[in-house]
């Protein structure tokens, strides 16, 4: 779930509701991005860690890492055709304004934040052409889960797809979560009307489970 400081109580809620505790479904935040460059830029990732944790409140064991959600549309202008991205446009002035260095230095802030409030490693969510052109050729990122958008065309929207995962982008970490789509279904949302991202996972339930906040003393 994305969390909002100002939805700070509702947010909360989902997670303490008897169906929230009941069902089994794994409880999780992303925090999206908001990369403000100047002076106070990286005081300012620090913060948005800060408010993201309190936001999430304490972690309970089955609970999701925290997530970092950076992409195009995390700063002013940013884009949001990857396609015309990836065809070299609309990069000029943004490229030159918002430099890789900055971006990975805003990113590294945020995540040491977030793990050194909780106590656990969070986890990275990016598309290939941001990693690209905004993290890649650093290896300092490569200890962070991936979460990766990468979306294909599907016979099913109720279901998962039937094509292999994405391969793993050059110098990230282990590819742990899929984003195949941004137009899916749900039964249970708008009565399987309304579009939802869809998700899997990378790996057996064994793997899952281990992904999760373990219990304190079994990470």
């Amino acid at each position: 779930m994305r969390s909002f400081r100002k939805h700070q109580k509702r947010f909360r809620g989902y997670n303490d509701s008897p169906a929230g505790v009941m069902l089994p479904i794994a409880f999780g935040g992303y925090h999206y991005a908001d990369l403000r460059w100047g002076k106070k830029s990286l005081a300012s990732a620090k913060r948005q860690a800060e408010i993201f944790v309190k936001t999430l409140g304490p972690l309970k064991p089955g609970d999701l890492p925290p997530a970092l959600d950076l992409e195009w549309q995390s700063y002013p202008g940013g884009t949001k055709d990857e396609k015309k991205l990836a065809r070299g446009k609309d990069l000029g002035a943004r490229a030159a304004k918002f430099p890789a260095s900055q971006v990975l230095a805003w990113a590294l802030t945020f995540l040491e934040r977030v793990e050194e409030l909780t106590g656990i490693t969070p986890v990275l969510y990016t598309g290939r052409s941001f990693w690209h052109y905004r993290l890649a050729r650093t290896k300092r990122l490569a200890r962070y889960p991936i979460w990766q958008a990468a979306y294909v065309a599907l016979d099913n929207l109720f279901g998962p797809p039937e094509h292999n995962p994405p391969v793993s982008m050059a110098e990230a970490g282990t590819l742990h979560i899929w984003q195949y789509t941004g137009k899916g279904k749900c039964y249970g949302y708008r009565n399987g009307a309304g579009k939802i991202d869809r998700d899997l996972f990378i790996g057996s339930e064994a793997d899952f489970a281990t992904f999760l906040v373990q219990p304190k003393g079994e990470a």
